[in-house]
């Protein structure tokens, strides 16, 4: 279960009947989270992600008149987080005990190389970092602008007359 940025609660109960439709629906077999790369690529991919939560949901996304496109619109920053946990986990119910383990594995994995990335890319993006490649796109664009006005001079013309 996990909430929207409106305050709805959403379920991700996982049956045989949400496999089918998830399939036919996002083209994604959600028995393959035990022994595919579908985790990582449900973590790495927002807008995958966001398509099988859909199909997930569906049935009550109808009964509340909640398009694929609202339904978009409701998922953003910690609900994607809350709304792919409760996936995740509703996944895990699903499988058969042998299965469960492999998905469990899989899923741990998969969400710890994610928040290994996030704390590289923080550690690396440092406040000198951010303003050394301010300083370097800046200094590009200018390039680009004085090479572009080289080229084609610097006179854009004369502006037409004002009428009265």
């Amino acid at each position: 279960m996990w909430t929207d940025s409106e305050g709805r609660d959403w379920s991700t109960s996982i049956t045989v009947t949400t496999v089918k439709r998830v399939k036919q629906l996002a083209d994604v077999l959600l028995t393959d989270a035990a022994d595919d790369d579908l985790v990582d690529r449900l973590y790495a991919d927002v807008i995958l992600l966001c398509d099988v939560l859909y199909a997930v949901c569906q049935p009550q996304a109808e009964t509340r008149d909640v398009t694929d496109g609202a339904f978009g619109e409701l998922l953003a920053g910690d609900t994607i987080e809350r709304a792919c946990d409760s996936l995740m986990q509703d996944l895990l119910l699903f499988f058969q005990s042998g299965r469960k383990v492999a998905a469990a594995k899989k899923i741990l994995a998969a969400k710890k190389v994610e928040e290994a990335k996030i704390r590289l890319i923080e550690s690396r993006l440092t406040d000198e970092k951010i303003a050394e490649i301010i300083t370097t796109e800046t200094a590009r664009a200018e390039q680009s602008l004085d090479e572009h006005l080289a080229r084609h001079g610097n006179d854009c013309g004369k502006l037409p007359e004002f009428s009265e």
